[in-house]
């Protein structure tokens, strides 16, 4: 036996994964918050576990994978052993211009 609709949630069945109304698949979104966050050494491998949970659950319910948020309450820009301040800088400009010739396309 179905759920009814829940009026809380717009008439949308979680356990159905769709709107009834529209027919528009709904998709997880996982939200990870951090209290103390190292974006240099840390931030990648995060973000490579984070997505690989959300591939697992999207696979096995069938599903797409939706949008991943991270907060981090206390974020640091470290400077690992193997690298200098200076290294640090150029990857951030290395970012900041690439988003720039993105914008401007």
């Amino acid at each position: 036996m179905a759920d009814a609709p829940d009026s809380k949630s717009g008439g949308v069945n979680p356990r159905e994964g769709s709107s009834p109304s529209s027919g528009t698949r709904l998709l997880p979104s996982v939200t990870a918050l951090y209290r103390n966050h190292y974006y240099i050494e840390k931030l990648l491998g995060n973000l490579i576990g984070i997505g690989r949970l959300m591939a697992f659950v999207a696979t096995e319910g069938g599903v797409g994978v939706g949008p991943l948020t991270v907060i981090s309450t206390h974020a640091v820009i470290d400077t690992p052993k193997s690298s200098r301040r200076g290294d640090v800088n150029q990857l951030i400009a290395d970012c900041l211009a690439a988003r720039a010739a993105t914008e401007a396309a």
